[in-house]
């Protein structure tokens, strides 16, 4: 894994130089030409605009090096599974979809990824629950974070995220959330529930797809 970081390290690194001759003055390594071709791709963001995240929650941000001097999850031989667990009810086209999630996930991380048994609905109490702004049924995500996925200790896992149906909120104040993690932790919950329009057929599914994959990875 350290070479892994380390690779990165190069890689982001020759990425950001201006110089052709030498992209990565501080290792001294030769530019690399695929880098130099997907240079155009490193657009900084530009100012939020109204309804974007950063538009109403201002972000200090973080920089590469912070990144790099921020303590990382690192498999070992110990942990280095990651797991799914499927909460409620879901259809055979849901179910597709978490099965194309872990092996996404499998080959992003390039760690084995394991769907674990389905557990109901019932799990979540009334106390963690409610009726959101259009009628839908919410579940509350720190509950599931800290109640359920905390107890759960699958063999070698080094992650373990929920995957639910049904809409979430991280706090009363709020009306709904994606999904909830715990870095210091190693688990999450993702919500499918707001990540397509109507069915799950046709373009409807490789959208939610993408939507989920994004949210899951990241």
């Amino acid at each position: 894994m350290k070479k892994i970081l380390f690779l990165v390290f190069v890689m982001l690194c020759s990425c950001q130089s201006n110089k052709k001759e030498n992209p990565n003055p501080i290792l001294n390594l030769p530019p690399d030409p695929y880098f130099i071709d997907i240079k155009t791709n490193d657009v900084k963001l530009g100012k939020p605009a109204f309804g974007d995240w950063l538009y109403s929650h201002p972000e200090k941000g973080q920089s590469f090096e912070q990144f790099i001097n921020t303590k990382h999850i690192v498999p070992t031989q110990k942990e280095n599974i990651i797991y799914l667990q499927p909460i409620g009810k879901f259809d055979s086209l849901q179910v597709k979809q978490i099965e194309l999630v872990r092996q996404y996930l499998q080959v992003f991380f390039q760690l084995e990824t394991k769907v674990l048994k389905n557990v109901p609905n019932d799990i979540i109490p009334k106390h963690a629950r409610r009726i959101g702004d259009v009628g839908q049924e919410q579940f509350l995500a720190g509950y599931i974070l800290d109640s359920i996925l905390k107890k759960e200790k699958p063999q070698k896992g080094i992650a373990l995220m929920a995957v639910t149906e049904k809409d979430l909120y991280p706090k009363p104040e709020w009306n709904y959330v994606f999904g909830l993690a715990s870095y210091r932790d190693k688990i999450a919950v993702s919500s499918i529930h707001r990540l397509h329009d109507s069915t799950l057929e046709g373009a409807d599914f490789s959208l939610c797809l993408e939507r989920l994959l994004k949210i899951c990875s990241h």
